[in-house]
C-alpha cells in the first residue's frame, strides 16, 4: 500500500491509496477514501472512488481467502486464470457488507453492474453478490471455458452465492438476453427466471426468436454424477433445426410439438418415469410428417424393466432385466430410422435381439 493518509484512526482520510498484491497481478488505485469507525473493523464504514482496479480471477480468489481465512472460492479460480479485469466506480459499505457500482471491462467484454457483496457471517460464511448485470458483447464462453457459447448481450438482476460446500449459486429474478450466441447462431428475444445450482436449473425460459418459438418450465439437471432428475413442461410451436444450426443433415429441418416429463436417470443410464409428446410435426426436405402423440412410461418393478410405449406409428410394451436404455436404443434403430431417415446418419441393424 502506497499513498498519504490524514486523521485520526477512527476518521481517516486519503486523496489516493495504490495497493497491489504480492503476486503482483492485482493494482488498485482509489481516492476520496474516507474510513470511519476503526480499530472497530466490524462496524468500519468505508467509502472510495475506484478509479482503476486491475485483477485476475484466482489472485482474486487468493485475497479473498486470505482475508477471510477460508478456502479459496472455485468459481473465481476457474474463472478464465490469464484473463485481466478492469474495474471502475465506486464502493460504499462495510467491510463484510460492499455496495459496488460501475464498469467492468475485460478482453472478453464489458459489464455494466451495480452489485451488493456479502460475506463472512452477513452470508453465512460464503460470499453473496446480489445486483443488477448489463453486458455488452460478453464472451460467456470465455468465462465458462464452453465454446459452444459465444457472446451475450442482456440484463440481469442476480444473486449469486460462492464458497463452501455448496458450490455456486445463480439467483434470477429476472433476465432478458438481447444475443445469445450458441453453437454459431445468434439467439435473440429470451426471458427467463429460476435458480441455478450443482448443474440444475429449476425456472422458466421463454424464446421468441424469428426461429425459435418456446416456452420451458420445470426442473432439469445435467449432472451425470449422480441421478439426473427431469420435470418440465415444454411448448414449442416453431423451431427450425437447421437455421439454428442444431440439425447439419438437411437445409430443412423444423419441429413444432409441446410435452411434459418426469422421470429420473441414473449414472448407470436406468431411466424410469414417463415422457408425453404432443401434437408433433415434423418438415424436412422429404416432407412433412405428421407424427402425432407420443406417450412413453418407464418403471421397475419385482426385478424388471417395464416399458409402456403408445404413437400413431407404433405400440409396443416392454418387459425384461435388460436396461430400458438397451430397449430404446433398438427402437430408435427399428422404427425412428425407417419412418424419418434424415434423424440418422448410419445405418442399423433391423434386430430386437432377446427380450
Amino acid at each position: 500500500i502506497s499513498g498519504e493518509v490524514r486523521g485520526p484512526v477512527r476518521h481517516l482520510r486519503s486523496g489516493n491509496l495504490v495497493v497491489s498484491s504480492k503476486s503482483g497481478n492485482t493494482f488498485l488505485s482509489i481516492g476520496n477514501v474516507k474510513v470511519d469507525g476503526l480499530p472497530n473493523a466490524k462496524n468500519t464504514i468505508i467509502s472510495a472512488d475506484v478509479n482503476n482496479c486491475n485483477t485476475t480471477g484466482n489472485d482474486l480468489a487468493e485475497i479473498i481467502s486470505s482475508i477471510n481465512n477460508s478456502q479459496k472460492i472455485e468459481f473465481l479460480q476457474n474463472l478464465t486464470p490469464f484473463t485481466k479485469y478492469n474495474f471502475s466506480g465506486t464502493v460504499k459499505g462495510k467491510f463484510d457488507d460492499l455496495f459496488a457500482a460501475g464498469e467492468l471491462s475485460s478482453s472478453v467484454g464489458t459489464l455494466m453492474l451495480s452489485a451488493n457483496i456479502k460475506r463472512g457471517a452477513k452470508a453465512a460464511g460464503r460470499t453473496q453478490v446480489e445486483g443488477y448485470v448489463d453486458s455488452q458483447n460478453f464472451d460467456l464462453g470465455a468465462i465458462t471455458g464452453n465454446r459452444v457459447i459465444g457472446d451475450v448481450t442482456a440484463k440481469a438482476a442476480l444473486k449469486v452465492i460462492a464458497g463452501g460446500r455448496g458450490g455456486v449459486s445463480v439467483a434470477m429474478d429476472s433476465v432478458r438476453i438481447n444475443k445469445l450466441v450458441y453453437n454459431g447462431y445468434a439467439y435473440s428475444n429470451i426471458y427467463a427466471k429460476g435458480k441455478y445450482q450443482n448443474e440444475s436449473f429449476d425456472g422458466k425460459v421463454i424464446c421468441h426468436d424469428q426461429n425459435l418459438d418456446m416456452m420451458f418450465q420445470g426442473y432439469i439437471s445435467l449432472n451425470s454424477k449422480t441421478t439426473r432428475k427431469y420435470n418440465f413442461y415444454a411448448n414449442i410451436p416453431y423451431a427450425d433445426l437447421a437455421a439454428t444450426h442444431l440439425d447439419t443433415r438437411d437445409s430443412v429441418s423444423v419441429i413444432s410439438t409441446s410435452m411434459q416429463a418426469d422421470f429420473t436417470q441414473s449414472p448407470k443410464n436406468d431411466v424410469f418415469g414417463y415422457l408425453n409428446i404432443n401434437n408433433a410435426t415434423y418438415i424436412n426436405s422429404s416432407g412433412n410428417y405428421d407424427i402425432g402423440p407420443v406417450k412413453a412410461v418407464s418403471k421397475f418393478e419385482s426385478g424388471k424393466y417395464i416399458i409402456d410405449f403408445t404413437s400413431n406409428f407404433a405400440k409396443g410394451e416392454y418387459e425384461g432385466t435388460g436396461k430400458v436404455t438397451d430397449f430404446i436404443g433398438k427402437i430408435k434403430s427399428l422404427i425412428i430410422y425407417r419412418n424419418f431417415s434424415n434423424l440418422l446418419e448410419t445405418r442399423v441393424r433391423n434386430t430386437f435381439g432377446s427380450t
